[in-house]
C-alpha cells in the first residue's frame, strides 16, 4: 500500500510547509539544512521526493523504511528523475569553447553590464541555438538547467532543464545579501559588488531559494523586486507579478527581510544602467522597513514594504 504524505512527513525532521508542498531534512544523508522537497503529484496524488543535494529517490525511500518499488512512478516523478541525469555541465563546457571574448563584450554592451559579472554567472554562447546560455543551479551549486536568451531578448530553457537559480562565483562575504529576478538583473547588481543570487522568475524556485537563504548566517536579506505594470486576472482582480512574487517569497522565508523596488525603472538592471550607484541602492535599503517574520502576518505589512516606492 502506498504511504500517505502524512506517513512520510512523520518520519522526517525540520518539516516545513511551502507553496508547493513541504521541505525537510533528507534522511538519506547527514542533512543539517533541509534539502528535501516533498510534493503531491497532480496527475494521481502520488508522492514525489526530490533531494536537492543529489540523493537518489530510491535511497530516500529506503532511509524511510519504504520499498520504493511499491511507489507508483507518476509522470511528475519520472520527469524529475530524468532531469536529474542530464549532463548540463558537458553542454556548458562545449559552449565555453565556442564563446570568444568579442561575443561577451558585445553582450556586455547590449545589456549594460560588465563582462566580469557575465563571466561570474557563467554566461556562454550556445552556437546551435544562436543564443546566450546561463546555468541554473540548485542551492548547493549543482547545475540543474540552462536558461537561454537570444539577441532579440527572447528567453527559454533547454529541454529537460529544471528551474534553478543564477548563482555567481566569488560572492562578497560581507554586507546585505540580495535576491533578484533573472540573470541580467543579477549581473547588474554584481557590478555594484553586492552578494546576490537570481531567481528564475518572480514566482518560481521558492524551495531552492529558501534552502540557499537558510545557509546564509548573519546577513541581511533583501529582495529586489521588479516594478511590473499591473495585470488583470480572469476574475477581474489586479496583480503586480514582480511585487506579488517578492511578497510571496518574503512570507516563505519567514524571517525579517526587506523588499525594494527601483524608484523609476522596471527592474534593477534598467535602474543601474540609468545611473544608479551602490550608494543609491544602499540608501533605498536603509530607508525600507523590515517585513515581519511571522508566517501568518497580514498582507498589508508586506505590501507596504513592497509598494513604498
Amino acid at each position: 500500500m502506498m504511504p500517505s504524505v502524512q506517513d512520510v512527513l512523520s518520519h522526517l525532521r525540520k518539516v516545513r510547509r511551502t507553496s508547493r508542498g513541504w521541505t525537510a531534512c533528507c534522511p538519506a544523508h547527514n542533512d543539517k539544512h533541509p534539502s528535501l522537497g516533498i510534493w503531491i503529484a497532480k496527475e494521481d496524488g502520488g508522492i514525489i521526493l526530490k533531494c536537492f543535494s543529489g540523493c537518489p529517490t530510491k535511497s530516500i525511500w529506503a532511509a524511510l523504511g519504504i520499498d520504493g518499488r511499491s511507489i507508483p512512478r507518476t509522470p511528475s516523478l519520472i520527469s524529475e528523475e530524468r532531469k536529474s541525469h542530464v549532463d548540463f555541465e558537458a553542454i556548458l563546457q562545449q559552449c565555453r569553447i565556442d564563446t570568444l571574448s568579442p561575443l561577451l563584450e558585445r553582450l556586455s554592451v547590449s545589456l549594460g553590464v560588465s563582462v566580469a559579472s557575465l563571466r561570474r554567472l557563467g554566461a556562454v554562447w550556445h552556437k546551435e541555438h544562436s543564443a546566450w546560455a546561463f546555468p541554473m543551479r540548485n542551492w548547493i551549486g549543482h547545475v540543474v538547467g540552462i536558461r537561454m536568451r537570444n539577441e532579440a531578448g527572447r528567453k527559454w530553457a533547454i529541454a529537460d532543464s529544471r528551474g534553478g537559480m543564477f548563482i555567481p562565483s566569488n560572492q562578497s562575504p560581507i554586507g546585505p545579501f540580495l535576491i533578484c529576478e533573472g540573470p541580467t538583473d543579477t549581473a547588474a547588481v554584481l557590478d555594484l559588488e553586492y552578494a546576490v543570487i537570481g531567481r528564475q522568475s518572480c514566482s518560481a524556485g521558492i524551495e531552492d531559494t529558501l534552502a540557499y537563504v537558510r545557509s546564509i548566517r548573519g546577513r541581511d536579506i533583501v529582495i529586489f523586486a521588479n516594478r511590473d505594470q499591473a495585470k488583470q486576472r480572469r476574475d477581474g482582480s489586479i496583480f503586480h507579478p514582480g511585487q506579488d512574487g517578492a511578497i510571496a517569497l518574503a512570507r516563505a522565508i519567514a524571517r525579517p527581510v526587506k523588499i525594494i523596488l527601483p524608484p523609476r525603472n522596471k527592474d534593477a538592471r534598467e535602474w543601474i544602467r540609468s545611473g544608479a550607484t551602490r550608494a543609491d541602492v544602499d540608501f533605498l535599503i536603509q530607508n525600507t522597513n523590515w517585513t515581519v517574520s511571522r508566517k501568518n502576518s497580514a498582507t498589508a505589512d508586506l505590501s507596504q514594504a513592497a509598494y513604498a516606492y
